[in-house]
């Protein structure tokens, strides 16, 4: 395996795709658009990649991600390409970047462009599913609760029944703007911020209670935005987590501008157990078009 490593390292095209995937995970379309090359020869160096196992491809629905293994062996070349670096790297970092932050920027332009009719979108999807009364359960009474990708605020009213000051967190202006429109919000309760959920615009340990309804599988890299909301968290507080179960309904990536078909469980758990957060409610639920949502109920770890 050494030596299909080093070969596979041999050629500068491969190096290149591989320093880039040592920082982002990215599907082939987009290392087309990084690199400039034809589909077919990208797939193949991708290939030759992942079978001597550099990288590793993670498959949802019809579409293939690609990231670097970061196993033990994966992080000792990880450290040596980073250290001497390789040709052209500033260069593919610099694109690479401009590709990744695209979808942030597509992303919010769709929820933009969609605002208005935002809600019976969502009705299509999760009309009679019960969802609010889930909420009412799992939602502590607290001093400060956040929903993170608030859209236009549909939560907003139970969130000011259960909390002193409601925060709001989203990264489209235009579903912020209908939020505002909708509702009669008290400026001195509520607060709307348009902000990343992978960078929050709150400080560390702000919030006693974090929603997040319906956004996860929007997210590029979840796992980063459940450590991001684990920072705002208070020790001992409540994460409130509603999302889709894993499906194969590619219409849901256009229809909704899905990036993840739902979650594993078991994906869902680790990223909470390595954030800090023991889950304490769950349970799963139907939505329409025979889909499955789970909910769940996590607590931030109190510091030793």
């Amino acid at each position: 395996m050494l030596l299909e490593r080093f070969k596979a390292l041999s050629d500068e095209t491969r190096l290149r795709i591989y320093g880039v995937l040592l920082r982002h995970e990215l599907n082939v379309n987009e290392l087309v658009s990084v690199f400039g090359m034809g589909q077919s020869r990208v797939s193949r160096h991708l290939k030759i990649l992942t079978d001597c196992g550099l990288l590793q491809c993670r498959k949802d629905g019809l579409w293939s991600f690609y990231s670097a293994d970061m196993g033990q062996a994966g992080t000792d070349w990880s450290e040596l390409i980073k250290k001497d670096g390789y040709p052209k790297s500033q260069q593919d970092q610099e694109v690479a970047a401009r590709v990744y932050n695209r979808r942030t920027e597509d992303q919010a332009r769709f929820f933009d462009t969609v605002a208005e009719n935002w809600e019976q979108l969502k009705e299509e999807l999760l009309a009679g599913s019960g969802m609010e009364k889930r909420l009412e359960h799992l939602i502590p009474h607290c001093g400060v609760v956040v929903d993170l990708g608030c859209g236009t605020g549909d939560l907003l009213p139970l969130l000011s029944r259960k909390a002193k000051q409601v925060i709001g967190v989203d990264n489209s202006p235009g579903m912020l703007e209908e939020a505002r429109k909708r509702h009669h919000l008290d400026e001195t309760r509520v607060s709307l911020r348009v902000g990343d959920l992978s960078h929050l615009p709150l400080r560390d340990e702000e919030v006693d209670c974090a929603v997040m309804t319906m956004v996860l599988h929007h997210m590029s890299e979840p796992e980063k935005v459940v450590l991001e909301v684990a920072k705002v968290l208070k020790a001992g507080k409540t994460f409130v987590l509603i999302d889709l179960s894993k499906h194969r309904d590619e219409k849901m990536r256009s229809r909704y501008h899905d990036r993840w078909l739902g979650f594993k469980p078991d994906d869902i758990r680790s990223w909470l157990t390595r954030a800090g957060l023991d889950v304490e409610e769950e349970e799963t639920f139907p939505l329409k078009n025979g889909l499955e949502a789970f909910a769940l109920q996590a607590r931030k770890k109190r510091k030793s």
